[in-house]
């Protein structure tokens, strides 16, 4: 799989693996049921904080995230990667596209 990209000064082409959705595309389908469940996502809190551009003013109320050492993100990232295995572990598939990639990618290289 490549993708050609271009630069500002010149055009490269990248190897990219291939894409794994279209491999592990069965057993995701089946998974359809888990998938349409409707779900209480944790909140994310907004901050007021504008930056200034030039002429022009961006706001930008997830600026506090951007501090990866900050006590506040640490518990955000733990909230937001419990919700994650909740969902995760509730997967009936979980097992067979972990070996499913591990087939794809475990090769000499």
């Amino acid at each position: 799989y490549q993708r050609r990209v271009r630069g500002f000064t010149k055009s490269t082409t990248i190897h990219l693996p291939k894409p794994i959705f279209f491999l592990t595309k069965p057993i995701l389908f089946k998974t359809n049921r888990l998938m349409s469940t409707k779900f209480s996502y944790p909140s994310t809190k907004r901050k007021p904080h504008t930056d200034t551009y030039g002429q022009n003013q961006i706001e930008d109320p997830y600026r506090w995230l951007e501090e990866p050492n900050s006590q506040e993100v640490k518990e955000w990232v733990e909230t937001q990667s419990g919700f994650t295995k909740s969902y995760l572990e509730k997967c009936n598939y979980r097992t067979q596209i972990k070996e499913r990639m591990l087939e794809m990618y475990n090769y000499p290289k």
